[in-house]
């Protein structure tokens, strides 16, 4: 699975953290709005996060296959299945938590 950038892909390897895949979660099964996705791209070397209709925020790596949106107190938990390929994501912010699968 790609990465965002090399530029992000050196950041992780920097922080020991495995590559983050780039790309749109969306829509969720449960608890999410319908239509609401999220986004997760690399913007000028930077690490972002975009829900449906919202501003993007940076994100940073925080540990394998996490993120974190500081400015929104938010974290992302990407999951896999056997094989390794993200599936979905977790989505923890406010209290609560919202699990979306990958398009």
């Amino acid at each position: 699975m790609a990465v965002c950038s090399k530029a992000f892909a050196r950041e992780a390897a920097a922080r020991q953290a495995p590559k983050i895949p780039c790309g749109k979660t969306g829509p969720a099964t449960t608890g999410w709005a319908p239509r609401f996705s999220l986004r997760i791209f690399e913007e000028g070397g930077r690490l972002k996060v975009q829900g449906t209709a919202q501003p993007s925020f940076d994100a940073e790596v925080v540990g394998q296959d996490r993120i974190e949106i500081k400015v929104v107190g938010a974290a992302v938990q990407f999951n896999r299945d056997d094989t390794g390929k993200v599936v979905s994501v977790t989505l923890r912010q406010k209290g609560q938590v919202l699990e979306g699968k990958k398009e």
